[in-house]
């Protein structure tokens, strides 16, 4: 059993391409809601590890709770904020950037208006009522 996909054709391609642009048009907006309330959380975040962090007594006994409890805030905050510069970089991309698939949608949509108009046309095929014998 393989995993590979099977190629898409041009056209499967081109539509996808199309929905995909589409998708990050409307997302925009989204995204940066996304991101301010993710710094808002890492905001609110901080704070929270500094009150729990003040509350822990001193002492060697609690010195691997507080290295557990500090390696969980460690690896939330970290995921949290990878998230929130994800959500940027989308953003960024959605206003600005895929420039190239923009273009090449542009050009294939050129591109195929021109094979029409090349094409020949076809004569239709009439009913030649000369031959009917009432």
């Amino acid at each position: 059993m393989t995993f590979h996909k099977r190629p898409l054709p041009d056209e499967e391609y081109v539509e996808k391409i199309r929905r995909h642009d589409r998708l990050f048009r409307r997302m925009r907006w989204i995204w940066l809601a996304l991101f301010l309330g993710l710094i808002c959380c890492l905001v609110s975040f901080a704070g929270l590890v500094q009150r729990v962090a003040a509350d822990i007594p001193n002492g060697r006994s609690m010195f691997n709770g507080g290295l557990a409890l500090g390696g969980m805030f460690g690896f939330m905050f970290v995921v949290t904020g990878a998230q929130a510069v994800l959500t940027l970089k989308h953003w960024i991309d959605s206003r600005s950037g895929y420039r190239t698939e923009r273009l090449m949608l542009q050009y294939y949509d050129k591109l195929k208006d021109k094979e029409v108009s090349n094409k020949p046309e076809q004569p239709s095929p009439t009913r030649d009522d000369s031959n009917d014998s009432d």
